[in-house]
């Protein structure tokens, strides 16, 4: 009778404890006499003893805040999430309006190695995007063409030019509409002259023993003489004279056909001042005078 009461007592121990018990260490089912650890580290006697005093934690109760707190707050977030929803909405407009601008700019436009435009070549660019939908005489010619850079130019006191790189393999295709299309650019860029100049690259020359040949189209000598005549297009150049100064240093005069007079002679100062930016060198263009009988 003593052991089915020690045991009783047992069982109801456990089953008092056993629901808010966080760590089991008792023995082998209700039947041992195993030892363990309760809530908070109490010790739980063993079979026959009185279980030890247990500190249980009171259950925790949610904070209840005054009356009217919980709607401001609900109200509080509800107006953040809805501030935050139109500050991602505007954000969203604008980087599809920026990719909007960004393509009907990058279309005219693609500079080497896919680096990003400046803020005065994206203006170049849109200046040829407009021309192509506004222009019905250009709109054809201009719908395969695009340009590799621009660069604005300070050439005396307050006069710029607007320098302008485009592909080598689309030269001839500008040059077809060369003279409309300046015009235009410059009614757009009032106040600046505009150079179209075709895209080249100088190769250094080949070490000595070398088998690699340098084409005659990438030294520096062919590359400033093509140089010089995309600056003046549509001029033909018709003749060349160097003059060596007593200093040492030496000025190339040349002489341009007189047919374009009408379409370059106001142009004759910014053709010198893009010239010497590009090369380093100092050019004086001039007309050959015309003996009359």
């Amino acid at each position: 009778m003593e052991e089915k009461g020690s045991s009783a007592g047992r069982g109801g121990g456990e089953r008092q404890f056993r629901g808010r018990e966080e760590e089991k260490g008792r023995g082998d089912g209700g039947g041992g006499g195993g030892e363990g650890y309760g809530v908070e580290g109490s010790w739980l006697a063993g079979a026959g003893d009185e279980p030890a005093h247990i500190h249980l934690k009171p259950p925790s109760k949610r904070l209840k805040l005054p009356k009217g707190e919980g709607q401001k707050g609900e109200a509080n977030r509800r107006r953040r999430a809805k501030g935050k929803a139109a500050l991602a909405g505007s954000q969203r407009r604008k980087q599809q309006g920026q990719a909007v601008r960004m393509y009907t700019a990058r279309r005219k436009i693609q500079k080497d190695k896919g680096a990003d435009p400046s803020e005065f070549e994206e203006t170049v660019a849109q200046a040829f995007f407009d021309l192509e939908n506004t222009n019905q005489e250009l709109k054809s010619d201009l719908k395969d063409l695009f340009i590799n850079s621009a660069v604005q130019i300070d050439i005396s006191g307050n006069r710029k030019a607007v320098v302008i790189h485009v592909p080598y393999r689309l030269r001839k295709a500008f040059r077809k509409i060369h003279v409309r299309l300046v015009r235009e650019l410059e009614k757009k860029f009032s106040g600046k002259d505009v150079i179209l100049i075709a895209s080249r690259r100088i190769l250094r020359p080949p070490k000595k023993g070398s088998a690699v040949i340098r084409p005659r189209s990438r030294t520096l000598t062919a590359v400033h003489e093509a140089i010089l005549e995309d600056v003046v297009y549509p001029a033909e150049i018709v003749g060349k004279r160097i003059r060596y100064r007593l200093d040492g240093s030496k000025i190339m005069k040349v002489y341009l056909d007189p047919k374009e007079r009408n379409n370059t002679e106001y142009k004759l100062e910014t053709f010198s001042g893009v010239y010497r930016k590009l090369s380093g060198k100092d050019v004086v263009f001039e007309y050959p005078i015309t003996e009359t009988a």
